[in-house]
């Protein structure tokens, strides 16, 4: 047989036999802090004991946790611990820190939401020098594009956070 007819056959297999993660299995095999945001192993397994933290650091900053040979980021896995139901969509850290999983740092976001309050976006978000010196500030307001002028930075800088808080609302990033 060819190649790759076993390597279809293994695939199919592999896939029949995952375990979909219950609720209840999440709440047997972890534990959750509140207040430090840690999920901790319950059972030992191979490499890890009881009480010692769940899952390994990701490269782009947040942690990831293997059950039953799936990963899952922490901040999911909590999400699902403290209500039983998977986010519809994304999990937003408050703080914009990635590894900070405490449960008043969380809460459910849209993909534009999670962008906005990412820091991929940078400090002059929507902020465009002319070559007059004055500065262009766009926003989208009531679903239209709307563009100011104004004369200095710093009140660029006010409009746009002014702006940017009636357009998002708490997902704003204001600490710029």
């Amino acid at each position: 047989m060819a190649n790759w007819l076993w390597f279809y056959i293994y695939r199919k297999r592999r896939r029949r036999n995952r375990v979909t993660l219950r609720w209840e299995i999440v709440r047997e095999q972890l534990s959750y802090n509140q207040r430090t945001g840690w999920l901790v192993w319950k059972v030992s397994k191979q490499c890890v004991g009881v009480g010692m933290r769940a899952g390994s650091q990701h490269t782009k900053g947040c942690r990831t946790i293997t059950i039953y040979g799936k990963s899952y980021l922490e901040h999911r896995l909590i999400w699902f611990w403290m209500t039983g139901q998977w986010p519809k969509e994304y999990i937003d850290h408050k703080n914009r820190k990635r590894d900070d999983n405490r449960w008043c740092n969380l809460r459910e976001a849209t993909h534009s939401q999670n962008y906005v309050n990412s820091q991929e976006f940078g400090p002059m978000r929507g902020i465009l020098k002319r070559e007059s010196g004055s500065f262009r500030v766009r926003s989208i307001i009531d679903g239209r594009r709307k563009s100011f002028e104004v004369k200095t930075l710093a009140l660029a800088k006010r409009l746009r956070r002014k702006l940017e808080k009636q357009e998002w609302g708490e997902f704003s990033c204001v600490r710029r």
